[in-house]
């Protein structure tokens, strides 16, 4: 629905948003919307991995904030509730409310408290705006405390279905004096899953401390349960990774190469993809230019939130991008090399290459050397000055492409992702001042000179499912 301008001075009042540091704004639900203020009701059954109680019908109300100072817009929740018990870091345990999630034939009928809708699913789809998907980034509840959500391409992609509503209220609904009108402006049914990866309650120290002691044990139970079915494999192991940009060790450079069409042929022979793939042209950014690409990129990553607790380690990688016979694209690593041990689906356990040195030489440079077997690099990069450089963001084609990383053997990693990718920021290196020099059994597939470089001024975290159809493909 559409909240009248009265109705934001109320919820904001209500819920102390502005002391708190936010402002409810205004927002695109499809892609031909004009930005509205917003109040939504979204009601879905959900499955927590690891939990031992099973699916359950949800409902939650929310609208759409930014944080004072941000540009970004998230979700709110203001008002949740479950068909059995459930928590919430608001006010804690909460008792089972009326809530209901059913489907015969193409009308579904809906109980959130008290309201009751039932739904005409219709055969037309809606194509969601990128501002409305990757505000799943961070959901916030009313007294700050948020969680981080992950997501893949299916939420990006998927296109629900445009639906009729009629509605039905008792006494008690609390939200109709709120609404521009009786009628949403949009009713939509998604009707295959979603699957998404939370770091819940973030903040609950500084913001509910009272309920901060509710959250350990909560997700602990949850969390030992699924690694009970990691163990019994039953469930997958997943892996959080940051990819850092401006860091002081080593900043994200990323250097693109094109890959001739006179040379798409013998490239893909080398790549030995899998049956049905090909290459796929891209861009990194919206001011790109599309062709087909190698992505020299060297950057600094460590495993785990905290930086202090991960194990960090230098990398360099080349990547092009790959395309499956439904004109999928998705990345592909055919060749990395660490500075620290890591893993590989060919070898199991990967040793650091032979030489992998990086030098601040001065204040303006810095030094890249790496040396193993038939590959050498290296490169001099200027230093990042964020203060001086025009910033571009990144195109929609290089985001959906982390939905799977390829690496040998056709064995991929499902990447989870959210905005800190999609509106990552990367900074235009002036290609004159790169220095480098590199043998490699596919350098004479490229052309000589890159045609664009960039450096990663964001820091990225993604959640990892790795090696995902190895038993598949091995």
């Amino acid at each position: 629905w559409e909240l009248s301008e009265s109705a934001v001075v109320v919820l904001s009042d209500k819920f102390n948003l502005a002391d708190q540091g936010f402002s409810i704004v205004p927002l695109r639900v499809a892609k031909d919307d004009t930005a509205k203020y917003i109040l939504a009701l979204n009601v879905y059954t959900s499955e927590i991995e690891g939990d031992l109680n099973g699916s359950s019908v949800r409902y939650e109300w929310s609208t759409y904030v930014q944080e004072q100072g941000s540009r970004i817009p998230y979700y709110m929740v203001i008002q949740a509730g479950s068909k059995t018990d459930t928590i919430d870091p608001v006010h804690g345990s909460v008792g089972p409310t009326p809530a209901d999630l059913s489907r015969v034939g193409d009308v579904v009928t809906v109980v959130a408290n008290t309201l009751t809708a039932t739904i005409h699913v219709g055969t037309e789809p809606l194509t969601i705006d990128r501002d409305w998907v990757f505000a799943n980034g961070r959901v916030y509840w009313t007294n700050g405390v948020f969680d981080t959500v992950f997501f893949d391409t299916s939420l990006i992609l998927q296109k629900p279905k445009i639906s009729k509503v009629s509605i039905e209220t008792a006494d008690g609904f609390e939200w109709g004096q709120l609404l521009a009108g009786n009628d949403p402006v949009h009713t939509f049914v998604y009707e295959d899953a979603n699957m998404y990866l939370v770091s819940p309650w973030n903040g609950m120290d500084k913001t509910n401390p009272l309920q901060s002691a509710t959250k350990l044990p909560t997700f602990r139970g949850i969390a030992k349960m699924a690694s009970a079915s990691i163990q019994a494999g039953t469930q997958e192991p997943s892996v959080d990774i940051t990819v850092y940009g401006n860091h002081p060790n080593l900043p994200r450079l990323v250097i693109n190469y094109e890959i001739p069409a006179t040379s798409a042929s013998e490239f893909t022979r080398l790549l030995n993809l899998p049956d049905g793939f090909s290459l796929a042209p891209m861009r990194l950014t919206n001011e790109s230019t599309s062709m087909y690409t190698l992505t020299l990129a060297v950057l600094h990553e460590a495993f785990g939130f905290d930086y202090q607790r991960g194990p960090p380690m230098n990398k360099v990688v080349w990547t092009t991008y790959i395309q499956d016979e439904n004109g999928n694209v998705f990345l592909n690593e055919f060749h990395v090399l660490l500075s620290e041990i890591g893993l590989d689906v060919a070898q199991g356990f990967k040793p650091p290459a032979e030489l992998f040195n990086v030098s601040h030489t001065s204040d303006d440079n810095i030094e890249i050397t790496i040396q193993d077997d038939d590959v050498n690099l290296e490169v001099t990069i200027p230093k990042v000055n964020v203060e001086a450089t025009k910033l571009f963001g990144l195109s929609d084609e290089w985001v959906n492409a982390h939905d799977r990383v390829y690496w040998k053997k056709g064995v991929y990693d499902k990447l989870y992702f959210n905005d800190q990718l999609s509106n990552a920021n990367v900074s235009p290196i002036d290609k004159d001042e790169l220095h480098i020099v590199q043998e490699t059994p596919w350098l004479h597939l490229v052309e000589e000179k890159p045609f664009e470089a960039f450096y990663f001024i964001d820091n990225v975290t993604f959640v990892s499912i790795p090696w995902k159809n190895i038993e598949e493909v091995v």
